[in-house]
């Protein structure tokens, strides 16, 4: 599921098949945290104080909230009692109802008050090289698909790893 569209599946506050207005929570896994986007974030920060992150997502053209938190933590909120059970799609996506529903228009102060999390240049690089960093970055996931991880010894693996830290590349 893109970026994109996890964004627009967090903008549902509503539940549509139930006669009472609960609001849903939309989280999806992501390597070995859970991260709820926008109003999905608002929801957890709501029951939860979690910090919220702000960054400007350039596939979607703007600044997007999102929260993070690993397996533990959404253990303990389903047994907090303020998260009740909802929808698990997969082992990457599942939704969770609130108790209380949201309010819109206290998102969007919630959000506008949450500070821009502000890019930092690498080794004192300018922050203009968006396009070096574009480049470095696919030349950095061309080496990565192109090594043969099946027939690497552990050893190889690390000098691999090695080649690149030496290299600037991560």
């Amino acid at each position: 599921m893109s970026i994109s569209e996890k964004i627009q599946l967090s903008a549902t506050f509503f539940s549509q098949n139930s006669e009472k207005k609960e609001s849903i929570v939309h989280l999806f896994k992501e390597g070995a945290f859970w991260i709820a986007y926008e109003q999905s974030a608002y929801g957890i920060c709501k029951v939860k104080s979690y910090q919220p992150t702000k960054k400007f997502v350039k596939l979607v053209n703007r600044d997007i909230v999102s929260i993070g938190f690993p397996e533990s933590a959404l253990n303990h909120l389903k047994e907090s009692g303020c998260l009740r059970s909802g929808t698990e799609y997969s082992n990457t996506h599942i939704d969770l109802l609130l108790e209380n529903p949201l309010d819109e228009n206290e998102f969007e102060e919630w959000k506008t008050n949450i500070k821009l999390t502000e890019r930092k240049p690498k080794n004192g690089q300018n922050e203009g090289n968006s396009v070096c960093e574009t480049a470095m970055y696919w030349n950095l996931v061309e080496k990565i698909k192109n090594f043969d991880l099946s027939n690497a010894t552990p050893m190889k693996c690390m000098m691999f790893l090695h080649e690149l830290k030496k290299n600037g590349a991560v």
